[in-house]
């Protein structure tokens, strides 16, 4: 018989991924004799935990809730020391980070974000946050998303979500090679500006469902494949194995295409981001 996980055991979950995840990277950045070995590994997870959260789940639907009644009872005009004493009432740093056609988003400390409908009938917004949140506790994904951990109001429960931050990626083409490093081309890392862009344009041909196996990587990428030792010409399909194999973005990116359909499209500069681990992420959650 198959255990059903609650709602909040996938939230504490991914809350404990989160938290687990920060500490190693935050380990992993400090040299020797930095680490106080006096300080146990309970107390450093509760410090991360508040730097990553600010609090527990009370006071961020406490929070969530003043926002929404700050956000509507100035017909979507916040004032800035408003929100400051509402977040200071819950123990949070807030911000408005603006609004579109039907929600409104807050930023809250520096890792998470609240998504608000800006009214209790604008159209689409429950249903948005709800695929927001949907998306963001479904492990299948590899957290491909970002992670959700809360949400509530209104007659169907999701007036406003709180999802993790992402940053925007400026430098596109520049950025994006570095998530996508394997054994059969040369590392993007090593790679001069100008070589980025081809190469972050083979990653997207390795992902295209519609290009088959075994089609034969072009010439003009012959630059960006290590030697072999073989005279046999690589294949999009042994591409694929590899990336797979040693980029987890390629996975996750991979994944989300042929279970969902993504469009390539949707595969591009302005609709990625980086977690708040360092994780590449798809923003728009209307493409799923």
């Amino acid at each position: 018989m198959r255990m059903r996980i609650s709602e909040g055991g996938i939230r504490r979950i991914i809350r404990q991924e989160i938290i687990l995840e920060a500490a190693r990277r935050l380990r992993a950045s400090l040299v020797p004799g930095e680490w106080d070995p006096a300080r146990g590994a309970a107390e450093e997870l509760q410090d991360l935990e508040r730097q990553h959260f600010g609090g527990e789940e009370d006071s961020l639907t406490a929070l969530a809730q003043d926002l929404t009644e700050l956000y509507r009872s100035t017909y979507g005009r916040p004032v800035d020391e408003d929100m400051a004493q509402a977040g200071r009432k819950h123990g949070f740093k807030v911000s408005f980070m603006g609004s579109g056609a039907s929600r409104a988003t807050f930023s809250i400390g520096s890792d998470l974000v609240m998504k608000v409908s800006t009214g209790p009938h604008a159209p689409g917004a429950a249903r948005m946050n709800e695929d927001d949140y949907r998306l963001g506790v479904d492990t299948s994904l590899r957290q491909i998303a970002p992670r959700a951990y809360v949400h509530g109001g209104g007659f169907s429960g999701f007036d406003w979500v709180i999802l993790e931050r992402v940053r925007l990626i400026e430098r596109g083409e520049q950025e994006l090679p570095q998530f996508f490093k394997c054994s059969l081309l040369v590392d993007p890392g090593g790679l001069a500006a100008r070589d980025k862009a081809p190469y972050w344009k083979l990653v997207l041909q390795a992902l295209d469902p519609l290009i088959k196996d075994e089609v034969r990587v072009g010439w003009y990428f012959e630059d960006l494949i290590l030697p072999k030792g073989t005279d046999r010409p690589l294949t999009m399909g042994g591409l694929r194995a590899d990336l797979s194999r040693y980029s987890p973005a390629f996975r996750n990116l991979d994944r989300v295409i042929r279970k969902y359909g993504v469009a390539m499209v949707e595969i591009r500069e302005d609709n990625l981001g980086i977690g708040s681990d360092g994780r590449l992420v798809l923003l728009d959650s209307s493409i799923f």
